[in-house]
């Protein structure tokens, strides 16, 4: 994702049974606090529902973001 401060994004690889392991996320310092970081979670969502895929949130930030969003309980590995 480009923002005027630089390029966001989300790195994951897939694991056993298909599973999108999120392994971190990376807003530039200019454009934090922004929703940057919470927009490219919410589209690993989206991309993990459409393909039937559970999530393993590795990444510190989705793993906070996950324990706030009850309603994506079930995609947690």
């Amino acid at each position: 994702m480009n923002t005027k401060a630089g390029e966001a994004e989300l790195t994951y690889s897939l694991g056993a049974g298909d599973a999108m392991i999120i392994n971190s996320t990376f807003v530039p310092k200019e454009a934090r606090g922004g929703g940057v970081a919470l927009a490219l979670v919410k589209r690993a969502i989206d991309d993990a529902r459409i393909r039937g895929r559970k999530i393993d949130p590795v990444c510190p930030y989705v793993d906070l973001i996950f324990a706030r969003h009850p309603e994506w309980r079930e995609l947690r590995v």
